[in-house]
């Protein structure tokens, strides 16, 4: 039956019987942190001072997307946390959840507030009651790759929320943690309440925890409820629009009222039940705050029908108030049925909501908190953001009902009810009661000031509690709370202090004294020294007087001597100085004022672990050890007394001096005693009153200190005093009648230590204080037991021994006196001491001092829980979103093109004739991603590399991109650059650059550069340096090659590239040698801009210095220190051929080949190929000459090389024009012990013959005649022939001889008018420059393999010509090499050892990868290296060739292997905007986007590569496989949709269209120019007639549907399981009749053979059909009649890409969107069309 207000039970209205109140549940102890609150008090600020603490710039993360409310109410410093207290380690701390973090320190605040000690709770039943809904850290903490650590479960469940609570307080109650969705926290009160209830726990502590660190959240919860826009939640207002989402981490302390120190609140009753989730029209749930108020009334009306109060009682309903105006409404309207019947004065509704925004499972808890807020200050905090309360309930009209917008002043702190609301459909209902108790603060009068004592867990800690205690009134309940807080010891706490408060004549608190200090939490030994005669004054007791324990005790005192006609109250407090001459008065007052304080500290709960007595301090000893009660005492020091004056004895003295007893004694007269023992270097003296007053002169003379001491003219503990014994025996035998024995804490100074075992030490009898006072005090001896880290305590009306004590003990003994004569004020002067001793360690128990206070304290006591610091250190793990597109890692993956307009000029990098990415490009990615990972600008960061090692250099490819990924140590600085998993290069790099120390080699400024930049490259060229155009970018240098100019065009590149090549010129050496190592490279940006650069030639150079002695070049604000080369073998021989002349008689005509074929004379001759030799290098002579006669001088400067280097030292090069190439190499010789001369001159003169002439005939070993103009092919055919003539005359043993034609384009040798056998002539192919494709080109190191490999053959005629033989796969390389075979079944993942490889030919393989193809491996890595690894390396080496796809591999080509990524209606791809994919949950709606439409295959997989490189964000937009007849149009409206809601589209947009994509993007551009919109077009493939071409091309094999079909299902079958032989899947196919049996068919045979679900794979295979079937249908789109319709100002852009024109582009303007047609053969093309277009557009 449905709750109405007719049925409800409204009994008398009634409260709680008091007489119970002990048993009741009570809220004692609160804390939390809320939206910008650090604590309550800091909630209690925002509430009654209205301030809104949402604010736009607090959410956790930076996610653009429309649905993400950008308020959120954080709670501050979930990052911070005090680990060590709580005793969580490191790895711990790091894994947990910062809600378990956050709940364990709002615990012990909690407690705190409660006045609880939490030591005082450890092992008792207090139980643990946590409500929390979700956690957004489980995923990192369960699933992150960090959390192996095995810290995910106990650092991010739930259950630990509470259980580690537990655990830290030592709990045995219950301990859970419970979801109720927003109900949460006050689920876990209902069960903390009805555990307390029942006994199962003595008292409980209740949290809730809700924090917002994940969007997604924000997304889910928006999508369920309203969520405000503008940070502002109207509860109850007519202009309500949601709510904004908030953090809150709250904790109650719950107990039974008997046990409580305070009661904020009973809890009165508190119950949470699902009632209903409301249905849709759709009958979908309606999750939400919104509820039927009828089901809410009744749970309302079931709730107060339980304990039987009737609702009309409440005066104030806490409200959930969710701001969602349904919700509201539904809510108020079943809190006028349950409240309002009846009513006669107005129920007041708020909601906190309002306020602190909607904090999920801690919802319960925050309106507890607020009421109670309420209960502690008399008002109740009114709703914010409600300037229009709603009035659309009769309830509201007619004012029974009033939403609470300002301040509630009348609140009665009666009963008040809390309502709370799950949107998962549960209802939540607290009903409390105030317990008001008012203040009355002169029920604790003292005369003494208060004394706190506080600890924290630093000194900073403590010091915030005393600012606070100063800045108020002193509030004894307060005091108290903290009395109880600290009267034991807190584990964690290193931070110790106290405060002396008290109030002046105004009543403004005053501090007298505080203190505060670090706590190293060491037990100290105690010990209590009792101070003997000389420490009495007058007045020494008139202030302690004041301290109710004291003078308690001087009354005992009063009531034992009065009868002996003593006034011991006059005595202590007199100011008469004459009272003490009587010598039983000081006696007796000595010994009261060590009763009143050994009270004092008995009462304190401050034991002693020693206790030692000095002379009649000893009597203190017996009160403090228990053999003495006070009167005992008091009776025993009255007898002393007295028999010290009714016994006749000598006129005495007593003197102190300055020196120990070793040494007095054997310096005292006779008559005179060392009486006691006080220190190493302190005495006293007794003797007769003359003989002492001369010694004592003597002394001082002696500038001994030696100073006489009061003692009545007696000389105690001598001689001179036995007379006394005997009545002082009788006296203590009537006082002490049943002597005690002494207990090991007592240590004697009157009895030796090695008699301390004899029967008069072993109790406290007449016979052992009648002996203290004959014999001499030992204190001395004694006092050596205290241990270095003792406390001690001196007892006595003044510190008299504290000059001895401080003398005579280590530094490290802490020493606290009570009193001190003549102090102003020793009541304080006490209570200061107390303070030390709590500062030392010890836990007095002060409150004992003061009037005790009633418990609970009254309502509005200060809270506690806002005073506690936390060591907040250090920042812990908080796993909060990061934007995807976000740079956070100190890496980065770049991808290029030498066809990129900012990468075009790689194309100049060119090493042995392969196109390969500079090492100088590798350094400045580094140094890029260094300064990306700082935050500075490319090239504006200056930068240090340290110990870089170069390992391989990656090849670049026309229809290939390289991939570079850089990663470098935020912290070490070590970087390492991969190609894919090749490593490129090594080393570190650091920011802070060293200053240069680096010696300047001095230059010879006169020497010429004389070396031009065409000499340079002719010389780099003839060792395989092919560099071209802006890698040409050494100028200039001088001969020795130490300074040169270098071109300075902007690119760093190029400059550091040409330092380099300044380094390799220098090497002696034929072939390539890369760079291998480098110490150092410095680039300093500063000095760089402010280097000299000259201008030249319209060009900037910059001038290049090398230190030989430093091994160092500096160009600019470049400096490259030890850069060590690798020299690379030639690989030129395999790519040589030579072929011979011979003669063949009787040649048939039909075999002649006129055009090959040479004519000398009238001989036929015959060239036959690859002459076979045994030999291919020449071996020269060092005493013999070689002669060079050249007209190519860098030919004839690499054959003079090739000759030094097989032996020979002598040389004379004959060149015929002047070359500064040769003057350079004849530097180079002679450094290398080579006798070199060199000539100039047109032509071979008369100098030649004279030369020859002019040596012995033996001396000259080999002649090489280069000739490279046909200008002088006459006079040198002269001179050859009178050269051969005189060598065959003259028999020269010349070992070579040979003519070495290099001309271009001569096709006859070369004829002698007589017939000679002198020479071998050697004929070369032209030597032309290099240039990219020429396959025919024959380099200068080509030529000089030629010649030497010609010169070892026997053949009067050779020519050379570049061969092109067939290469082997680099697998049988390398089994050629390593000798191992390859079997035709070999797997993939087998290994080179797997093969058979030995492993010591590891060596030659690395050798080989190094050598000819630039790949430097370890050389463990070698036998590791899979057939697999090994194809992809020789995949990235060879050239991209693309092949033309058939049938529908056209249109098919990938599968996602990921069912969820393949059916999302968006994905995100990475481009130069978003290094990672996006999820379709996060984007910036401000940005602009390339939308793809795919083909039939509809996935995002092939976009990859196009869209990388892109400057704008892209995404795709799959059509999945749930709608396969979906028709274009459709598709297009729904892709659209898509664009306009979640995209947002604003005003302009770029389409792509990848194949029949084309039909839909233009229907979509059609409707987006209908909403406004403009933008650009991209067609890949072409207009839409000819994508219908191309399918009608594709599928016109297929002549049938049932071949479609039977086509389709078989190549889907293939791509799902790779299986590259489906003759049988086709052979079954074709027999099934139907389409669908085809799909079941594939379907069954897929089961257990793919990753993908079988649902997947069946609606993918029906898709792929359907898509084909609907374009071959779409023939009359109006997309095709749309292209084929724009004519005159609609033309579209054409882009027709082919490999020798990239594009050309028509212009159109005056349309709403702009068409581009890109056709093109390649891919890649097609990416940088693409780039290109956008940057334009």
């Amino acid at each position: 039956m449905a709750a109405t207000t007719k049925n409800l039970s409204l009994g008398k209205e009634r409260e709680p019987a008091r007489n119970t109140l002990r048993d009741k549940v009570v809220i004692s102890g609160i804390s939390g942190l809320y939206a910008g609150c650090h604590s309550v008090k800091d909630l209690s600020n925002i509430l009654y001072n209205k301030i809104n603490p949402i604010k736009k710039e607090s959410p956790r993360w930076k996610f653009d997307h429309p649905e993400v409310a950008q308020y959120t109410g954080p709670v501050p410093d979930i990052s911070l946390f005090d680990a060590q207290f709580f005793k969580v380690h490191f790895r711990l701390a790091n894994n947990m959840d910062p809600m378990a973090r956050k709940l364990l320190e709002q615990a012990y605040q909690a407690i705190y507030d409660a006045g609880l000690c939490p030591e005082e709770l450890s092992g008792k039943k207090i139980g643990v009651y946590i409500g929390s809904c979700f956690s957004e850290s489980e995923k990192s903490g369960f699933y992150a790759t960090r959390s192996r650590a095995g810290f995910g479960i106990p650092g991010c469940s739930k259950a630990m929320f509470a259980n580690r609570i537990s655990y830290w307080l030592n709990a045995k109650g219950p301990s859970m943690n419970i979801d109720d969705g927003c109900c949460s926290s006050t689920a876990a009160l209902e069960q903390a309440y009805h555990a307390i209830n029942r006994g199962e726990c003595e008292a409980a502590i209740v949290g809730g925890s809700n924090l917002c660190l994940h969007p997604q959240s924000s997304i889910h919860y928006g999508r369920i409820v309203n969520l405000s826009i503008d940070g502002k939640t109207k509860s109850f207002d007519t202009e309500a629009a949601g709510c904004v989402q908030a953090e809150a981490i709250n904790i109650l302390f719950l107990q039974k009222a008997k046990d409580a120190l305070r009661i904020y609140a009973e809890v009165v009753h508190v119950k949470c039940t699902f009632t209903s989730i409301p249905t849709q029209e759709t009958k979908d749930f309606q999750y939400g705050f919104y509820r039927d108020p009828k089901d809410m009334a009744k749970f309302m009306h079931n709730f107060y029908d339980e304990i039987q109060i009737p609702p009309q009682a409440v005066e104030y309903v806490e409200a959930f108030g969710s701001a969602v105006p349904e919700a509201d409404k539904a809510e108020l309207e079943a809190i006028e049925t349950i409240y309002c019947f009846n009513r006669k004065e107005p129920l007041f509704v708020g909601s906190v909501m309002s306020n602190i925004g909607y904090v999920g499972s801690a919802s319960g808890i925050s309106a507890i908190t607020k009421v109670i807020l309420g209960y502690h200050s008399g008002l109740l905090a009114g709703n914010l953001n409600c300037d229009s309360p709603r009035n659309d309930i009769a309830a509201l009209r007619d004012g029974r009902l009033r939403i609470l917008t300002e301040h509630h002043r009348n609140f009665g702190r009666a009963y008040t009810a809390i309502n709370g609301l799950s949107m998962t459909g549960s209802n939540a209902h607290v009903l409390i009661y105030g317990h008001f108790k008012s203040k009355d603060l002169s029920r604790y009068k003292t005369n003494i000031p208060r004394l706190v004592f506080l600890s924290g867990r630093q000194e900073s800690s403590v010091n915030k509690i005393i600012q606070d205690l100063k800045s108020r009134s002193v509030d004894p309940e307060e005091i108290a709370l903290l009395h109880n807080i600290h009267k034991n010891r807190i584990s964690g706490h290193v931070g110790r202090g106290f405060i002396l408060l008290d109030t002046n004549a105004k009543n403004e608190t005053i501090c007298l004294h505080e203190k505060s200090n670090y706590f190293d939490d060491a037990k100290r030994p105690l010990w209590f020294v009792y101070s003997g005669m000389g420490s009495q004054w007058a007045g020494m007791g008139a202030h302690l007087m004041r301290i109710p324990i004291f003078a308690a005790a001087i009354e005992k005192c009063r009531l034992v001597l009065e009868p002996k006609g003593v006034d011991i109250v006059h005595i202590i407090t007199s100011t008469d100085k004459t009272i003490f001459d009587n010598i039983l008065n000081s006696f007796v007052g000595i010994s009261a004022i060590q009763i009143g304080l050994t009270d004092v500290l008995r009462a304190l709960e401050i034991v002693p672990d020693k206790i030692i007595g000095h002379s009649v301090g000893e009597l203190g000893c017996a009160y403090a050890d228990g053999c003495f009660t006070a009167e005992e005492m008091i009776l025993a020091a009255y007898s002393r007394g007295l028999v010290s004056v009714q016994t006749p004895l000598i006129r005495g003295s007593m003197a102190a001096v300055g020196i120990g007893y070793e040494k007095i004694s054997k310096m005292c007269p006779p008559e005179i005693e060392v009486a006691c023992h006080n220190g190493p270097d302190s005495s006293t003296i007794s003797g007769p009153a003359d003989i002492m007053k001369e010694f004592v002169a003597q002394l001082t003379a002696k500038e001994i200190f030696a100073r006489e001491v009061p003692c009545s003219n007696i000389a105690y503990h001598s001689r001179y005093i036995a007379d006394a014994g005997p009545g002082l025996l009788k006296y203590l035998g009537e006082v002490i009648k049943s002597p005690k024995a002494r207990s090991e804490r007592w240590v004697s100074t009157s009895v030796p230590q090695d008699k301390w075992n004899e029967p008069i030490a072993k109790y406290s009898s007449a016979e052992y204080h009648t002996n203290n006072l004959l014999n001499s005090v030992l204190f001395a001896e004694t006092s050596t037991l205290i241990p270095a880290n003792a406390v001690v305590v001196e007892i006595a009306p003044h510190g008299l021994l504290q000059a001895i004590l401080k003398r005579s003990l280590p530094e490290s003994c802490k020493h606290v006196p009570l009193t001190r004569r003549g102090h102003p004020d020793n009541a304080q002067f006490l209570l200061e001491a107390i303070g030390n001793l709590y500062m030392e360690g010890y836990s007095p128990q002060v409150q004992e001092l003061y009037p005790k206070v009633e418990f609970p304290v009254s309502s509005e006591t200060p809270m506690l829980s806002h005073l506690l610091e936390w060591v907040h250190n250090e920042s812990w793990t908080v796993p909060l979103y990061v934007t995807a597109n976000r740079k956070t890692a100190a890496s980065c993956t770049y991808v290029l093109s030498i066809h990129d307009d900012e990468h075009r000029y790689l194309r100049g990098h060119v090493i042995r004739e392969t196109n390969s990415y500079p090492f100088a490009a590798t350094l400045v990615a580094v140094w890029d991603t260094l300064a990306m990972v700082l935050g500075v600008p490319k090239k504006q960061l200056s930068v240090q590399f340290r110990d870089v090692h170069l390992h391989s250099q990656p090849n670049l490819h026309e229809q290939r991109q390289l991939r570079l990924n850089v990663t470098v140590h935020r912290g070490k600085g070590q970087f390492e650059v991969l190609d894919d998993n090749i490593k490129v290069a090594s080393g570190f790099i650091d920011s802070e650059i060293d200053k240069d120390i680096s010696p300047k080699e001095e230059i010879n400024s006169e020497e010429v550069l004389t070396l031009k930049s065409k000499d340079i490259y002719s010389l780099l060229d003839a060792r395989d340096y092919n560099y071209s155009d802006e890698f040409k970018s050494i100028y200039n240098a001088n001969l020795s090659l130490t300074k040169a100019h270098l071109l300075w065009k902007n690119n760093w590149v190029t400059l550091i590239d040409g330092i380099i090549q300044l380094n390799a010129l220098r090497r002696i050496h034929e072939s390539v040698s890369q760079p291998d190592f480098i110490r150092r490279i410095i680039i300093d940006v500063e000095k760089h801009s402010k280097s000299n650069t000259i201008v030249v030639d319209d060009m900037n150079i910059i001038s290049a210095d090398v230190c030989e002695v430093m091994e160092s070049t500096r160009c600019g604000g470049v400096l490259i220190e030890n850069i060590k080369f690798y020299d690379m073998p030639s690989i030129n021989k395999e790519q040589i051929a030579l072929k011979a002349l011979k003669f063949i008689p009787h040649v048939s005509t039909n075999n002649f080949d006129e055009k090959s074929a040479l004519h000398l004379g009238r001989v036929l001759l015959h060239l036959e190929e690859d002459v076979s030799s045994t030999q291919h290098k020449i071996n020269c002579s060092s005493d013999r000459l070689q002669l060079l006669l050249s007209e190519n001088d860098v030919l004839g400067i690499q054959l003079a090389d090739r000759l030094i280097s097989r032996g020979a030292r002598k040389l004379a090069l004959h060149c015929s024009n002047k070359s500064n190439s040769v003057l350079l190499k004849q530097r180079t010789w002679e450094k290398q012990g080579v006798q070199c001369t060199v000539s100039i001159g047109n032509r071979w003169n008369e100098n030649i013959f004279n030369l020859l002439n002019s040596k012995m005939p033996e001396v000259v070993e080999g002649i090489y005649c280069i000739l490279n103009s046909n200008a002088e092919n006459e006079q040198n055919i002269k001179c050859l022939e009178h050269l051969t003539l005189a060598i065959r005359r003259s028999n020269w043993p010349i070992k070579y001889f040979a003519v070495i034609d290099a001309r271009n384009e001569v096709s006859e040798m070369i004829k002698l008018t007589k017939p000679h056998d002198q020479f071998a002539t050697i004929q070369l192919p032209s030597l032309n420059n290099f240039k990219v494709g020429n396959k025919e080109y024959f380099s200068i190191s080509h030529a000089i393999d030629a010649i030497e490999k010609a010169l070892c053959y026997k053949e009067r005629v050779i020519a050379a010509h570049r061969t092109h033989k067939p290469m082997g796969t680099l697998l049988q390389e390398l089994a050629s090499l390593a000798d191992f075979s390859i079997p035709n079944d070999t797997s993939q993942e087998a290994t080179l050892e797997d093969l058979g490889m030995d492993l010591s030919k590891s060596q030659i393989v690395r050798a080989y990868l190094r050598n000819f193809h630039c790949i430097l491996l370890d050389e463990s890595i070698i036998p590791k290296l899979t057939v697999k690894k090994i194809l992809e390396l020789e995949d990235k080496m060879s050239k991209k060739v693309l092949e033309d796809t058939d049938g529908l591999k056209t249109f098919f080509s990938h599968i996602d292997p990921d069912d969820l990524l393949a059916t999302a209606e968006m994905v995100f791809l990475p481009t130069l905007t978003a290094g990672t994919a996006l999820s379709d949950n996060e984007f910036d709606v401000s940005q602009t986007y390339l939308c793809v439409v795919p083909g039939v295959e509809g996935l995002h997989v092939r976009f990859h590569e196009l869209c990388e490189r892109l400057k704008i964000p892209a995404l795709v937009l799959q059509p999945g496989v749930e709608r396969p007849h979906e028709t274009i149009q459709e598709m297009a409206q729904r892709y659209a949709k898509i664009l306009l809601n979640k995209i947002q589209l604003k005003k302009r947009f770029y389409l792509l269209g990848y194949e029949s994509g084309v039909l839909v993007a233009l229907e979509m551009a059609a409707i987006l120019e209908d909403h406004g919109l403009t933008g650009s077009i991209f067609c890949i493939g072409g207009a839409p007639d000819d994508i219908l071409d191309t399918f009608e091309e594709k599928l016109a094999k297929f002549e049938t549907d049932e071949s479609l079909q039977v086509a389709v299902a078989t190549h889907m079958y293939i791509l799902m399981n790779n299986d590259d032989n489906p003759e049988d899947v086709e052979n079954i196919l074709k027999i099934i009749p139907t389409w669908k049996g085809k799909v079941t068919m594939c379907v069954q045979k897929l089961l257990g053979r793919i990753d993908h679900s079988i649902q997947y794979a069946k609606e993918f295979i029906e898709a792929a059909y359907v898509r084909i079937l609907q374009v071959n249908d779409d023939s009359s789109s109006t997309a095709i009649h749309r292209i084929q319709g724009i004519n005159g100002d609609r033309t579209p852009c054409t882009i027709e890409l082919e490999l020798s024109a990239w594009y050309k582009l028509r212009s159109c303007s005056g349309v709403k969107y702009r068409l581009f047609l890109l056709r093109m053969p390649t891919f890649l093309p097609a990416v940088l069309a693409l780039i290109r277009c956008i940057d334009r557009n």
